[in-house]
């Protein structure tokens, strides 16, 4: 299913977006790509309907600037370091000096690996959102392979009360689920005493480690991006029913007769 199917309102008149279509960033890295006047382009694409068909749109569009496609590669779902030999490969190889990737962090991250490994350098690379931020992608030992990077990202926003919300987090709740369990190992670089593999250099976990002490992904809120999409688009729609329901003209519909598209118009009013 292409970034498109989802807003045509015949077939799904009950979807509401959280973030904006990809057809979007297809325009804008063509734009870019149009604004610098290149001319000799490669490009990369996860093996979803994100990359493939982000890729064809953009392709679609630079076409009709006059932009030729050096290379189109596809960057596999399973890993696979023969492909991401190859495709290191094609890169170091092509002339092409300016890369768009269409891609999530979690595939991209195994090339990115070998694009090191090989040593390429002196590229201009043109990242999407599903990327362009990611703290996997760009770590120290890395930017200098990808310094320049040109990325779309979408717009960080606040949530009110969901760092103290995070930091309630604690294992002396009954029953301690397993993930909250696997996400203290993995903070705290200890092991609970009934794990399996139990040394005498194991630090055992107590559940007494303070959490303001850790810094990952968890605890930073000074990224939400996706997240705060997601959490405005909720209170869009809430609000939006809530208005509905305590409407008191008579042109207004209650409870269960409420349709998509009374939804949408309040949504958007």
């Amino acid at each position: 299913m292409g970034p498109c199917s989802l807003s045509n309102k015949h077939e799904f008149p009950s979807f509401f977006r959280t973030i904006p279509s990809d057809t979007f960033q297809t325009t804008a890295l063509a734009a870019i790509v149009g604004h610098f006047g290149w001319k000799w382009v490669g490009t990369l694409a996860e093996d979803n309907d994100y990359g493939n068909v982000g890729v064809q749109l953009f392709t679609e569009q630079v076409v009709r600037l006059g932009v030729c496609i050096a290379f189109s590669e596809i960057i596999p779902l399973m890993y696979s370091e023969t492909k991401y030999f190859q495709i290191a490969e094609t890169i170091k190889q092509s002339s092409a000096k300016v890369i768009i990737v269409f891609s999530g962090d979690t595939n991209l991250l195994p090339l990115v690996w070998e694009i090191a490994k090989q040593n390429i350098t002196d590229r201009t690379w043109l990242a999407s959102e599903g990327w362009s931020t990611s703290a996997f992608i760009i770590e120290k030992e890395h930017t200098r392979f990808f310094s320049g990077t040109l990325g779309l990202a979408i717009p960080t926003g606040s949530i009110p009360g969901l760092k103290d919300f995070l930091f309630q987090l604690n294992t002396k709740q009954k029953p301690v689920d397993i993930i909250t369990k696997s996400f203290w190992e993995h903070s705290f670089k200890c092991s609970w005493p009934d794990h399996t593999k139990i040394t005498n250099d194991t630090t055992i976990c107590t559940g007494n480690e303070d959490l303001l002490l850790v810094n990952n992904t968890y605890t930073d809120v000074s990224q939400l991006r996706i997240s705060c999409n997601v959490y405005n688009a909720i209170y869009a729609i809430v609000n939006a029913l809530n208005s509905l329901w305590s409407c008191e003209n008579e042109s207004c519909t209650r409870g269960h007769n409420l349709q998509p598209y009374q939804v949408m118009s309040r949504v958007f009013c």
